[in-house]
This record gives structure tokens, C-alpha cells and sequence, in this order.
């Protein structure tokens, strides 16, 4: 029997796991992003109610307010949503304003890694989600995690991989991309053996094992 590779294990566990209420819910632009805005506002209105209905500090407001960041603000037309662009339509779910963050500057996955952790940093985050499209999500996982690895905060920033179901088709493409998801996810997986920006899916295991781990109770927080 052949023995399961850690890219395996990785693959798996990035699927499921504790999911604890975030500090910010980091939605990487893109392709796909009108399907990664609705995952995104979902999350946030699930996580947001739930605290509604039960943290409330001394003058009966939600203790737990929650932020979006919108990251990605360049790219080729016609698939691309960026952060500019997607704001409005945000908002049009009946987000605040003042619940919006916004990264406009970074071109790669590798600078809105680095935005990100030095903004979390600056800010005192604890806990962030990672909300991007199915097929992207290990190679920006790793890319992530390689961004904490080198602020030596994995002990100290909890990364959650939104792992919603996805209703985009595999054997399809982004609008305006040729190219469907199932190939962009080989592609992906290349990407992440050849790249010197993402961390090993030795140390992605290591990282979720850990958080799961160290998890708190969840009734501790209600």
C-alpha cells in the first residue's frame, strides 16, 4: 500500500477543521470574484449574528466586531474583481462601511500575504479567514502561512481556510478565462512545488495541527 504524501494530508485537512470567529475575513479579489464576495459576506453575517445573539458588552452592543478585508487591486480585465471594484457590491449586502478594510496595492498573492500579516500585526489580529476560490486556496494558504512563518507569528495568528462549498463548476472556467478550474488547480499545485514564496505542506500540516490543538472552547466564547 502506498504511503498517503504530506501534499495529501494537507490537501485533506485544509477541507475541515474548528472554525472560530475571526478578528478580520480576508477575501482575495480575483477571478471568481463575485462567488468569493458571497462566500465572504456569508461568513461575516453568520459569524456577526451569532455574537449578536450572544456577546454583548456592558452597554448591550456586540463585543465581537468583525472586519472584511478586501485584497487585490490590479490585474487583466476582463475576469478580474478588484478590491475598488468589489467594494459597492459589498456594501450592497448590507455591509457597513466601517466594517471594510481595504488592501488596493498588491499584484500577487505574495504581496497580499505580506500586506496582510503586517497589517494584522499593526492591528493585534488573532484570528483571520482566508476566503478565495477552491482551486487557489492551498497555494494561497502556503503562501500565507510563509508570510507568518517569517513575522514568527504561527504560534500567534490563527489562519482559518474557509472551506464553504464552492458552486463554481471545476470542468469550467472564470468568466472570461479559458482555462477551467481543475487544470488551474494542477496549475496551482505546480506552482506551489516550484515557488520559493510558499511555505512546505509539511509545515501546513504542522500549522492546522497546532491550532486545532489549541483551539478554545467554543462555549468559553458565548
Amino acid at each position: 500500500m502506498n504511503k498517503v504524501s504530506a501534499r495529501e494530508r494537507f490537501l485533506m485537512a485544509l477541507q475541515g477543521g474548528p472554525i472560530m470567529p475571526p478578528d478580520v475575513f480576508v477575501l482575495l479579489c480575483g477571478e471568481d470574484g463575485l462567488v468569493r464576495m458571497e462566500r465572504a459576506v456569508f461568513e461575516f453575517a453568520n459569524f456577526a449574528g451569532w455574537a449578536d445573539r450572544k456577546r454583548l458588552n456592558e452597554e448591550g452592543r456586540p463585543s465581537y466586531q468583525p472586519m472584511i478585508l478586501l485584497s487585490g487591486g490590479h490585474g487583466e480585465e476582463p475576469y478580474l474583481l478588484s478590491a475598488r471594484k468589489l467594494a459597492p457590491k459589498v456594501l450592497g449586502k448590507g455591509i457597513r462601511h466601517d466594517r471594510l478594510l481595504f488592501d488596493h496595492d498588491s499584484e500577487t498573492i505574495r504581496e497580499q500575504a505580506v500586506n496582510t500579516i503586517d497589517r494584522a500585526k499593526e492591528d493585534g489580529w488573532v484570528r483571520l479567514m482566508l476566503i478565495t476560490s477552491a482551486y487557489h486556496l492551498p497555494r494561497a494558504f502556503l503562501t500565507f502561512l510563509k508570510a507568518i512563518q517569517e513575522a514568527d507569528l504561527e504560534e500567534k495568528l490563527e489562519m482559518v481556510p474557509a472551506t464553504m462549498t464552492d458552486p463554481t463548476p471545476w470542468w469550467a472556467p472564470p468568466d472570461g478565462m479559458t482555462t477551467s478550474r481543475i487544470e488551474l488547480f494542477e496549475q496551482e499545485l505546480i506552482t506551489i512545488d516550484e515557488s520559493d514564496d510558499c511555505a512546505t505542506y509539511e509545515d501546513g500540516l504542522a500549522y492546522l495541527e497546532f491550532w486545532e490543538t489549541h483551539e478554545p472552547d467554543i462555549r468559553e466564547m458565548v
